[in-house]
């Protein structure tokens, strides 16, 4: 992981790390304020310092794998 890695470089081990879902580069503008209003609230916590794992992933799921999903039900259904 690449961002665990960045913090040991800066001597910050122990950093919280927030994960997101990946590849965001072909999101949009929209998308990427949604993934944002999904983290907020554990960006939040982790800048109070309340107790929390190293690495915490955030309940977003990429809408790309959302339509798949969403196929893959119909397919099921018929």
């Amino acid at each position: 992981m690449h961002a665990r890695h960045a913090a040991k470089n800066l001597h910050i081990d122990e950093l919280p790390l927030l994960i997101t879902p990946h590849p965001i580069n072909d999101l949009t503008p929209d998308q990427v304020r949604d993934m944002a209003k999904v983290a907020y609230p554990t960006i939040v916590k982790q800048l109070t310092g309340s107790e929390l794992e190293p690495n915490t992933k955030i309940d977003y799921v990429l809408p790309a794998e959302r339509a798949r999903c969403a196929t893959k039900t119909q397919s099921e259904a018929q």
